[in-house]
């Protein structure tokens, strides 16, 4: 499978229509045809996962945060997130973000939160 049709999935999934306005998700860096053999799932794309990801081989980073969100002046070692996009490129890795459209859509973060905690009459 590619990250194309993987990323493909996600939008049936959580459509990018559901992002908010002031929110940043999608396909955010690599290779849209890129070969997938191992997927990581994260939270934040901290520079621990992404050491763990190059370790085991991970071709496609699928986080709830988006890595990129303010824009970026400079990628330079210098930092800790210019430190982690230059791993994530050098070492091929694709991330996908998906943060409020997974939150809103049916089944999603606030779907499952909701129902752990039993709320009834919930609306969208």
């Amino acid at each position: 499978m590619i990250v194309k049709e993987i990323l493909d999935i996600m939008e049936k999934i959580a459509p990018i229509k559901l992002v908010d306005k002031w929110d940043n998700c999608g396909f955010q860096i690599g290779n849209i045809n890129k070969n997938v053999e191992a997927i990581m799932l994260t939270l934040d794309v901290a520079e621990e996962v992404v050491q763990e990801a190059i370790s085991k081989n991970v071709d496609l980073i699928i986080s709830h945060h988006p890595i990129l969100f303010n824009p970026i002046s400079e990628i330079t070692l210098n930092d800790t997130k210019g430190k982690i996009l230059y791993d994530i490129i050098r070492h091929d890795i694709s991330v996908y973000s998906a943060h409020t459209n997974l939150d809103v859509c049916k089944g999603g973060v606030n779907d499952v939160l909701a129902d752990i905690l039993q709320l009834k009459n919930t609306k969208y």
